[in-house]
């Protein structure tokens, strides 16, 4: 019985094979939890297929119930198409709304957050923590909020996504330490001690504080971290999200 119903489904699909292959080609680009829309209603169809046919042992061949009319048993009729289309479209749009406004998940590229995010390890981000921002831009449409102090953020530099914690706020003291014994300056912040070059330092020579709309930021790994000790203060209106998870 089972490999009757089956010779009946590849009957059923044949003619439907190149527009799968089609609609898979198109829904690539679309986020996974579309593809995952996609082919959860395509399965289903199957099943459905699947448990419409039953077997006559006299004549013992194949034959569709005759409980069931045969419209339904076409694949994609007009009132499953109308069903799917909207399921579907509606993943869709939901998808991107988060991916543009809400949410999205990033993969970690290098060492300088270690050891609180990993190389290739995936986050969360946040992207309405601070405000509203415009789609590909990499800043803010309306904004309601600024980065707090320890926040870990994300926001654009030279045209890359970069993941930094804020060590100082607008409006705290930007104070140089040195220390004697080992010849080198530092940023003290609670009891972390972060290493500052003399090179760049000097870029900070005129600044006491951390002025009104930017923060300092500095990877948790400051030995292998490029930060704001060398590109200098990052503007709030450029962070774009706050890392909520991992």
């Amino acid at each position: 019985r089972f490999f009757y119903r089956c010779r009946r489904i590849t009957v059923i699909y044949r003619d439907k094979i190149p527009f799968l292959f089609s609609a898979l080609k198109i829904i690539k680009i679309f986020p996974k939890t579309v593809k995952n829309i996609f082919l959860s209603v395509f399965i289903s169809d199957v099943i459905d297929n699947f448990h419409i046919f039953s077997i006559d042992r006299k004549q013992k061949g194949v034959y569709y119930n005759n409980s069931l009319p045969k419209k339904n048993m076409i694949l994609f009729s007009k009132k499953k198409l109308k069903v799917y289309s909207i399921i579907i479209l509606t993943g869709v749009f939901l998808a991107i709304l988060c991916k543009l406004f809400i949410f999205e998940f990033l993969t970690i590229s290098g060492q300088s957050m270690t050891p609180n995010i990993k190389d290739n390890q995936k986050i969360i981000i946040n992207k309405i923590a601070y405000g509203i921002q415009k789609p590909l831009k990499g800043e803010f449409l309306f904004q309601w909020s600024s980065p707090k102090k320890n926040d870990v953020v994300i926001f654009l530099h030279n045209n890359k996504i970069v993941v930094k914690r804020c060590i100082l706020i607008q409006g705290e003291s930007l104070e140089f330490l040195y220390d004697e014994q080992y010849n080198y300056y530092y940023i003290q912040t609670g009891e972390r001690k972060i290493e500052i070059t003399r090179e760049q330092k000097k870029r900070f020579e005129n600044c006491t504080k951390v002025p009104e709309g930017y923060v300092f930021v500095v990877g948790d790994n400051d030995k292998y971290s490029i930060d704001s000790r060398d590109y200098g203060f990052v503007s709030v209106k450029n962070i774009t999200g706050r890392v909520i998870g991992k």
